[in-house]
Parts: structure tokens; C-alpha cells; sequence
């Protein structure tokens, strides 16, 4: 475990508001000397706690290529691991390649006991995500669980996105690709 100290949270607050901004303009927003901002940063991503992320907006409201949006929730049968299915299904040709057309996120997470995996899938038409989720999902699990290894399904559509990753609201405090500068340094969390 690593505990962010103040000048480090100051940095990060900079990087969630835009994370193209250069260690001098850092320097210069926070008052953190330049030369300890570049120190900061680089270990921050040598401990792997900084990641920096592009989000191209496919859905209806962005590009429009993506229509139809579900929430999947898959909950796999008694005996599965969260290791086994990691190692197995994570390593995958499918996954490295198919899967990121349709598949904005995936979580890992339990549901009554049992391993359950959480995906948003994005589709061009919303009557084809079941089928890409039968077809290529489900034969995928199986590929590596056996047939029924899918206990039970949830499936929710998602209309839109309020909030991303704690602090990106884009319909609130994004615009021109990163957080608006009105938006107040207090409403960006960081770490307690």
C-alpha cells in the first residue's frame, strides 16, 4: 500500500483535470517545484497507481457507431475461479481481438458465491448485442469452462453515462476533452 502525500495529491488533482498537461504547467498551477513534480510523477507511474486513458465517445450522443449498449452480468457455475478465469479466458486470441469491438469494460465479481463477470457491451444495432453475447461471449466461456457454465444472466440497456471513473461527468464538467477549468479543485477526489 502507498499513501499519496499532499504535493503528490495536488499533482494527480492536475492529471485528472487533464492528463496531456506538462510537468511544468504542473509546476507552475500547484506551486510544487518542477524538478519534484517529474520525480513525483514518474514514481507514481513506476508504482503503476497513475494510468492515463483515451475515451472516444461511440455511443448515440458521440460518434454514433455503437446504438446499442447493455449492461451484461454473467454468473458462472459452482467450482470456477476468479484465477482460473483470468488466466484462461483473459489470455484468449478472441480476447486480445474480437472482444474489444464490443466490449467497452469488463469487472470481476461475485454474485451469490459464484464468480460473476460484468461487461458493457456495445453493438451497431440494439437487437444484435444478445447475439454477439450467445455467439461469441458464451462460446468463449465455454471454450474453456464446458457447456452450462454460465449459471444465470442479467442483462441491463444503458441509455447513457453520468459519471466515468470517480471524477469525469460528461455532461456536467467536460468539455474540449478534459474537466473544465470552473470546475473546483475540492470536487476532484483523489484519496482520504
Amino acid at each position: 500500500m502507498y499513501k499519496i502525500d499532499e504535493q503528490e495529491k495536488l499533482i494527480i488533482k492536475e492529471l485528472v483535470r487533464d492528463p496531456r498537461i506538462s510537468d511544468n504547467q504542473i509546476a507552475i498551477k500547484t506551486n510544487v517545484p518542477l524538478k519534484t513534480v517529474n520525480r513525483k510523477r514518474k514514481l507514481l507511474e513506476e508504482k503503476n497507481l497513475l494510468h492515463y486513458y483515451c475515451l472516444l465517445d461511440t455511443s448515440p450522443q458521440g460518434t454514433g457507431t455503437f446504438l446499442g449498449r447493455s449492461l451484461f452480468i454473467i454468473v458462472l457455475k459452482d467450482g470456477i475461479t476468479r484465477k482460473s478465469l483470468l488466466e484462461k479466458h483473459g489470455m484468449s486470441e478472441k480476447a486480445t481481438k474480437f472482444f474489444p469491438k464490443h466490449i467497452f469494460f469488463t469487472l470481476v465479481g461475485e454474485f451469490e458465491g459464484n464468480i460473476a463477470i460484468i461487461t458493457l457491451l456495445e453493438s451497431r444495432k440494439l437487437d444484435d448485442l444478445v447475439e454477439i453475447y450467445n455467439a461469441e461471449i458464451v462460446t468463449e466461456l465455454e471454450k474453456y469452462f464446458g457447456p452450462g457454465c454460465v449459471k444465470k444472466t442479467i442483462t441491463i440497456p444503458v441509455a447513457g453515462t453520468v459519471r466515468n471513473m470517480r471524477n469525469y461527468m460528461p455532461y456536467r464538467n467536460i468539455a474540449n476533452g478534459k474537466i473544465i477549468d470552473s470546475w473546483p479543485n475540492e470536487n476532484i477526489f483523489v484519496d482520504e
